[in-house]
């Protein structure tokens, strides 16, 4: 029981699995991917995960390799060879080999590769007693801001975002733009309770369309909770009733502070309590 590897739909061990160096996904981060969680056997919002992959796709110009039943056969495969019933998944689809420029001109050999592994247990922390983060300006203007629609390797903004915030001393980091609109965290979607409505940034903007984003939404809908996609100034942020953040991995993660702003009472609110187990329900989280 442990990890498993599919190249181009070939089993390979794990450790043996490689990508050439001169794949463009090694050079240039040019390729998607997506992250998908395994409950008690059961992938979780696996077609959303790989129409999602296909948006991404388009979005980049690649060619979607395989259709989604294929590749989603190839998940059910490596999850079985893994004998894992909580895992992680990894799809990623790559450009293929090329020279070292940036041109596309040439590239080929494409690959397209699904990893499963044990997931890494959330500390139970991040739910307890919720996260400190700070905001961090970043460029979310012209192609840039399209590019935020798709989910591609290039996570160099986000990774100086994340490490600048751990050194001063924040769990995360929230992205904002040069006219002080919260968009993002560096790998999740960001929610506030303001006056017991619940606000998100809109697909309209520089926005990835997160799979658990959306289940939060329709379960909020569910709660009765009235839910605005709107956009989010920094000082809706600092005045917020209650703040989260969404993704596949961490759920839904309280933040209890926000650039030396306590959130509410400094505790994880109700309303965030109340669809984070609605949504555990939701995914079969037991």
């Amino acid at each position: 029981m442990g990890e498993a590897v599919l190249v181009d739909g070939v089993e390979i061990e794990p450790e043996r699995a490689t990508i050439s160096l001169r794949d463009r996904s090694v050079l240039h981060g040019d390729s998607v991917f997506e992250v998908l969680r395994v409950y008690g056997g059961r992938v979780f919002a696996l077609e959303e995960h790989l129409g999602r992959l296909q948006q991404s796709s388009r979005i980049v110009g690649r060619v979607f390799p395989c259709s989604v039943g294929k590749l989603a056969e190839e998940v059910h495969r490596a999850l079985r060879a893994s004998q894992l019933t909580e895992a992680h998944v990894r799809v990623l689809l790559t450009r293929g080999v090329g020279g070292d420029g940036l041109s596309r001109e040439g590239v080929r050999g494409a690959s397209r590769v699904v990893w499963v592994r044990p997931i890494t247990p959330i500390a139970p922390a991040v739910y307890e007693s919720g996260l400190r983060v700070c905001t961090i300006e970043c460029g979310f203007e012209g192609l840039a801001a399209e590019l935020c629609r798709a989910k591609t390797s290039n996570y160099m903004p986000r990774v100086v975002a994340l490490a600048r915030a751990r050194e001063a001393g924040f769990d995360d980091a929230m992205l904002r733009d040069r006219d002080g609109l919260v968009w993002e965290a560096t790998a999740s979607n960001v929610f506030a309770v303001i006056n017991g409505e619940l606000f998100t940034p809109p697909l309209s903007g520089p926005v990835l369309a997160g799979i658990t984003r959306r289940a939060v939404i329709d379960l909020a809908r569910e709660l009765s909770i009235v839910v605005r996609e709107d956009v989010l100034t920094e000082s809706r942020v600092h005045s917020a009733d209650e703040l989260f953040l969404s993704s596949t991995i961490r759920q839904l993660a309280p933040v209890v502070v926000v650039d030396e702003h306590e959130v509410g009472s400094g505790v994880p609110g109700p309303i965030t309590t109340r669809l984070l187990a609605a949504f555990r329900r939701l995914a079969g989280d037991r």
